[in-house]
This record gives C-alpha cells, sequence and structure tokens, in this order.
C-alpha cells in the first residue's frame, strides 16, 4: 500500500511527529535538512523525500504542505496513495493535553476549510489502530514510572514518563477540512499547546504508534467492526472507550450539538464515507426527542436496515469476525425473534491460527427444566459458569436464561455436556437435593401465604420474616417457618447422571 504523510511546514507538532518518524525510519531527512525533494510549485506542497521509504509492505511517501493541511484540497491526485495520514497539532480554547485522531468533514457550513455539508473517506480500521498503539505506549511509559527506571540520557525515565502521563488520548468528532478527499484519511494530532506541539517524547510516542499501526497484517488491521457515531462531546468519550476496550472502530462521529441537523442524507453519507457495518448512539447524550427523531432519520435511509448496536453489544464481539456476528444475529432474529442474546467465549478461530473461518452458527437445547432451576437457585453462579464456554445465551426480555444455545458445530456436543454439567452443580449443592441413578430430586421448602393467612398472620413484616425463616410471635402464640411452608418435589431425569457431578 502506498501511504503519505502529511505534514504542514508551520505546524510545530506536525514537524516534530514527522522528525521523529524520519528518525525510526534512520533517513538523513530525519534533521530536517537534505531534502533533496521535488518541489511542486503549483501544488502547494513539497514532496520532501525524492523516493518513497519501503516500510513493511508499505511504501511511505512524506509530504509537506506550505500552508495549514485543514485548507488543502484536491490531495487524492496530488498524492495518488491508497492512505493519507495528517499528522498535526491540535488546538483547544480549553488547553488540556492531548493525543487525538479523527477523520475530517463537515455536517453544516465549512468554518474551517473544506466544503460545505461534505465528509472526507474515513479510515476507521487505522484510527482505530493508531489509537490503540497510542494508548499501549502510554500504558508502558506508565509501568516505566511507576518502576522508577532511570534512563542513561542523563534525563530520569521517571520523568519522561511522568511528562506523557499528562496526556489525554482520544478521538475527536468530525470537523473542518480537507472534505473532498476519496482517498481514506485520519489525522493524528498532539496538542494543545506549544508546549506539547514541541514535546520530543510525545513525537517520539506518536511517530512509534504510526509505525506499530502500519506494521500490523491485513487481517489483523480490518479485524474491527466499523462504526459511525452519533452524540457525545468533541472528544467522543463513550467512543473511545469503547475503541479502546473492543473491535468497534469508528469513522464519522457527530457531535451532540450537531444532532438536530442530521438529515437522512447526512446518515447515508456517514455511513457510506465510512463503509460502516453499524451505528453507534451515545444515549446518555441525547434526550428522548433527539432518540426518537435519530432513530426515525435511519429508518428512513436506505440503510435501514443497518444494526444499532449499544455499548455491550460491540464489547462482545471479541474472537469471532463481524460476518459470522452478523450470521448469528440474524439466526436469533429469526428464530427467537422476542429473545436477546449474550456472547460468552465463542470463538472462529482456528486454534493454531489467529485468522477467522467461516462459520455458521447451529443451536444447541438442554433440558427447559433443568435451565430453569439451575437459573432461579444461582443466577450468578450460572452466568459465571458460562464465561469460559463457546457459546452465546439466550435471554428473555426480563433477562431470564432460556434453554437454548447458539455455538459452532464442532463444539455442540461439548457445550452441551458443560451446560449440563454446570446445571447438576450448582443444583446438587442445594441442601434438598438429592441423586438416585439417572434422577435429579429437588426438594424446595416454600413460604406459602395462604397457611400464614388462615393462621391469621398479618402480611408484611411477619410475612417477610416467616418466608426467611426465622419464626414470629403473634398474640402469645409462636408461628414457625414449617407452619406455613410447603415442600415441593420436582424430579428431572438425565442420562448418565453421575458422570456430571
Amino acid at each position: 500500500m502506498k501511504i503519505a504523510i502529511i505534514n504542514s511546514k508551520i505546524d510545530i507538532a506536525g514537524c516534530n511527529i514527522r522528525r521523529h518518524l524520519l528518525k525510526r525510519l534512520c533517513t538523513k531527512d530525519a534533521d530536517g535538512e537534505g531534502r533533496g525533494g521535488k518541489e511542486g510549485t503549483d501544488k502547494g506542497i513539497d514532496a520532501g523525500i525524492e523516493d518513497t521509504i519501503a516500510f513493511g509492505d508499505h511504501k511511505l511517501l512524506f509530504l509537506e504542505a506550505d500552508e495549514r493541511l485543514i485548507y488543502e484540497n484536491g490531495l487524492d491526485e496530488r498524492t495518488d496513495c491508497d492512505l493519507i495520514i495528517f499528522i498535526s497539532r491540535h488546538y483547544s480554547q480549553n488547553p488540556t493535553p492531548a493525543l487525538t485522531v479523527h477523520t475530517t468533514g463537515n455536517y453544516g457550513k465549512a468554518m474551517l476549510g473544506g466544503n460545505d455539508r461534505e465528509l472526507a473517506t474515513a479510515a476507521p480500521a487505522m484510527m482505530h489502530a493508531v489509537l490503540n498503539a497510542m494508548n499501549r505506549r502510554l500504558q508502558a511509559a506508565a509501568k516505566e514510572n511507576a518502576a522508577g527506571k532511570e534512563g542513561t540520557d542523563g534525563k530520569g525515565q521517571a520523568d519522561m514518563q511522568a511528562d506523557l502521563g499528562r496526556y489525554r488520548l482520544s478521538y475527536e468528532v468530525t470537523h473542518h477540512g480537507p472534505t473532498d478527499l476519496k482517498t481514506p484519511s485520519l489525522f493524528v494530532e498532539i496538542g494543545s499547546t506549544i508546549d506539547e506541539w514541541q514535546d520530543e517524547e510525545a513525537g517520539e510516542l506518536v511517530a512509534g504508534a504510526v509505525l506499530d499501526a502500519l506494521s500490523l497484517d491485513n487481517d489483523a488491521l480490518n479485524d474491527v467492526i466499523r462504526l459511525i457515531g452519533l452524540g457525545g462531546t468533541h472528544y467522543a468519550a463513550r467512543q473511545t472507550e469503547i475503541s479502546l476496550d473492543s473491535k468497534g472502530a469508528f469513522g464519522h462521529i457527530a457531535h451532540t450539538r450537531e444532532i438536530a441537523g442530521i438529515t437522512v442524507s447526512s446518515i447515508e453519507h456517514m455511513i457510506e464515507k465510512t463503509h460502516a457495518d453499524a451505528v453507534y448512539i451515545d444515549r446518555k447524550a441525547l434526550n428522548a426527542q433527539e432518540l426518537k427523531r435519530l432513530e426515525s432519520v435511519i429508518k428512513e435511509s436506505v440503510y435501514a436496515d443497518i444494526p444499532v448496536l449499544p455499548e455491550g453489544e460491540i464489547k462482545e464481539i471479541k474472537d469471532i469476525s463481524w460476518e459470522n456476528y452478523v450470521k448469528i444475529r440474524e439466526s436469533v432474529s429469526e428464530k427467537f425473534p422476542k429473545l436477546n442474546f449474550r456472547i460468552f467465549a465463542l470463538t472462529d478461530k482456528e486454534s493454531d491460527s489467529k485468522k477467522h473461518a467461516q462459520k455458521t452458527p447451529v443451536i444447541s437445547e438442554i433440558d427447559p427444566e433443568l435451565v430453569a432451576e439451575a437459573y432461579k437457585t444461582d443466577p450468578k453462579g450460572t452466568v459465571d459458569g458460562m464465561e469460559k464456554m463457546k457459546l452465546a445465551a439466550l435471554f428473555s426480555k426480563n433477562g431470564i436464561l432460556e434453554p437454548s444455545f447458539i455455538t459452532y458445530e464442532e463444539f455442540g456436543e461439548q457445550i452441551i455436556n458443560d451446560l449440563i454439567s454446570l446445571c447438576v452443580k450448582i443444583l446438587h449443592k442445594e441442601s434438598g437435593t438429592a441423586i438416585e441413578g439417572d434422577t435429579l430430586i429437588l426438594k424446595k421448602v416454600r413460604f406459602d401465604p395462604a397457611k400464614a393467612t388462615e393462621l391469621g398472620v398479618p402480611k408484611g413484616p411477619s410475612f417477610g420474616k416467616l418466608a426467611a425463616g426465622f419464626e414470629i410471635n403473634l398474640n402469645g402464640k409462636t408461628i414457625t417457618p414449617e407452619m406455613v411452608s410447603n415442600q415441593i418435589t420436582k424430579v428431572i431425569r438425565i442420562k448418565g447422571l453421575e458422570k456430571y457431578l
């Protein structure tokens, strides 16, 4: 892939990142001299280095603009690349040290470059990769700081890492130019004052993160869920948290203040320019009226069927591809339209490979009464017990576990055995449970309100005490739990029961 890395000559942060990139790539241009490049006098951009630099499977072309990057237009033709990475400063009226990534565009009138109501083509997978690479490097710096290791260059390593610890990492919402890009692009920025723009450690961190992202193979890079984001602050707090904790890769993101102006055309434009798989709405950042209108706008678009995913669902999609996840989603929608599902440790990766394989979901079922009794006895223990199972579990709208489970064919038999074993062990711990051959006998004592009423026990706290197993005194007469209880016996037959204990 041919990649253009562009900075502005008048941008301190961009020059800082560029210098560290070139230093890592061991070029003579790292000191800012000896460019020997081709001047594009009619283009306003300097080719910087005469030839592209090979990096893995990529060819990197370093370019410099004379003016601010947000006003550069026609870069598709001028760069003739497959991806454009802008390295730049970030400026804010409320300056906070920041490392950010974002794509460009204007939802309304162009105030800072570009054209009105135009969005550039986003690079969600690469933004996800760079954001996470910066996060890993920040975490590594924090560990170094905690360990208190000393550098060898005269400056304490702990001091250097403490400097990096002040940076906030985030996406930014879509804003400013250039907007006419058909080539996928992203901005990577250091903010927000001259102190940060010229911070060598920050420049080195960003440069390292960009090269980390470019080092990913195509399968790893694109193992994401491409999303558009609707609602939230300028620094896209929810979207950032999601991306750092999942495969959720955002392209275009719209600030809450933009939502009132989002039209059917806007939604279609965001989806198309992101090549989005799904939509994420920051519901806490919008009021009920805004939410209702936004959902209506999506339904009126040509992408009415695009999934709208909540945060929890995005985070569950870990070890399966988006394509296989969609198959599971469609299977549940078709066969269990009134149920929700949750993915546990289901994976579509072969044991000796990191690559996803095409899979078809299958449904495994076990005794409904066994599942119901186990979940009723210990709901948390039942759910915790499924955490490492290769399945997706179905739940009713009110959160009750159903006896049908989704898995892949090769896991089916093992999943059934594991689920039966889990349920049997949960029930076997109960004092009223007995086993006779292949029969599980459940004896449960339950409070009977009718018996309590017959004995004159008033409803309220007295009912609660008796139900909890405590006796009460009623007009000088002792009422015990046994006097107001019934014993219920259930029998569940399980072939080969002993092997599940």
